[in-house]
């Protein structure tokens, strides 16, 4: 019920390094009419947003590299990281994220400042 759109996306992919091209078909529904290029925006948008996220915890938390135990230690240190990545985004200093952690690891009251405590 409230089905107003499908969408199907076909989306293409060139690696730089290997010059190889992958497709993938993507499907989507929804209860809103739209043009095309008004749901393709916002597609867009939603995984421009969720590559920036994992690119960060991955690049300042290394999670990709991190090997937790069985159980829920994974999702939970991936809960943490996302946490941790919202306080330190908020934070206005003028200096790039990787230098805030790293500045954090070691002041104690830069790290009060950060997180707010």
């Amino acid at each position: 019920p409230g089905l107003a759109t499908l969408l199907r996306i076909e989306a293409r992919r060139m690696e730089k390094p290997t010059g190889k091209t992958t497709t993938s078909t993507r499907y989507y529904i929804s209860s809103k009419k739209e043009k095309a290029r008004v749901f393709n925006a916002n597609i867009r948008a939603h995984w421009r947003i969720e590559n920036h996220l994992h690119c960060m915890l991955d690049v300042l938390f290394k999670e990709d590299a991190s090997r937790k135990p069985k159980g829920y230690s994974a999702q939970n240190f991936s809960i943490i990281g996302k946490m941790a990545l919202t306080l330190i985004e908020r934070n206005t200093d003028k200096i790039p994220e990787s230098q805030k952690i790293q500045r954090a690891a070691y002041n104690s009251q830069y790290r009060e400042k950060l997180f707010n405590f």
